[in-house]
């Protein structure tokens, strides 16, 4: 479902995005995690597969930026920890339809998590 109107600019891709989507199918996404300085530090993340299965993943991030591509769905989440001093931002696309599904920025500091699903 897709709700005209709404519209977010994600500054950090340069992507202009938007709607909403709905929770119940498997989709082309994209998890985007940065910091306004320094280094990201840790992402973790987490999808359901196209055969239903539950996964997770986690990585070190040495850049100011992380993106990865996926195809899962319905409920999917990414959790970013920023390195020392850093505001923390995240969100999670569905490139399928390019709209946005969650973004959320951080304090400095703190690790946040953006969830759909």
């Amino acid at each position: 479902m897709v709700r005209a109107g709404t519209a977010l600019a994600l500054a950090a891709g340069g992507l202009a995005l938007a709607g909403c989507a709905s929770a119940g199918d498997v989709r082309d996404l994209e998890y985007l995690a940065w910091v306004d300085a320094g280094a990201v530090g840790s992402v973790e993340y987490s999808y359901v597969d196209e055969l239903g299965r539950s996964r997770q993943a986690g990585a070190g991030v040495t850049a100011s930026s992380w993106v990865h591509s996926v195809r899962g769905g319905p409920r999917v989440g990414l959790t970013v920890t920023p390195g020392d001093a850093a505001t923390a931002h995240c969100a999670i696309v569905d490139r399928s339809n390019r709209s946005m599904l969650v973004v959320r920025n951080g304090r400095v500091g703190e690790s946040i998590t953006c969830a759909f699903g």
